[in-house]
């Protein structure tokens, strides 16, 4: 069985809302105070979106994904944002994300 790079981050997405490292969505983000790893957001984001992303510390990798792959490794509804609060499974998924591994 062959495990593609979108299974993984969605495994490792998944993980980390289980352990409460996500938090989702440009409302919750927009007045976020602690440390953050990764944002990512869907292709299409809005004016919410773009402000959020620019309150947002500029050192954290933000990746945009495609609405496709977006909504399949988040698989949530309305959501276009998300930010991965836990360094460790943020850069597993950086990783594959950038192709340097799997």
């Amino acid at each position: 069985m062959v495990v593609n790079k979108l299974d993984k981050i969605k495994g490792y997405i998944g993980i980390a809302n289980r352990a409460g490292y996500v938090v989702w969505g440009a409302d919750n983000l927009k007045n976020y105070t602690h440390k953050l790893y990764l944002a990512i957001y869907r292709e299409d984001f809005g004016k919410t979106i773009q402000k959020t992303l620019n309150k947002i510390n500029e050192d954290i990798p933000k990746i945009m994904l495609n609405e496709a792959d977006f909504n399949y490794v988040v698989n949530t509804d309305n959501c276009k944002l998300l930010a991965i609060k836990n360094k460790g499974l943020s850069e597993q998924i950086i990783e594959l994300l950038r192709g340097e591994n799997g």
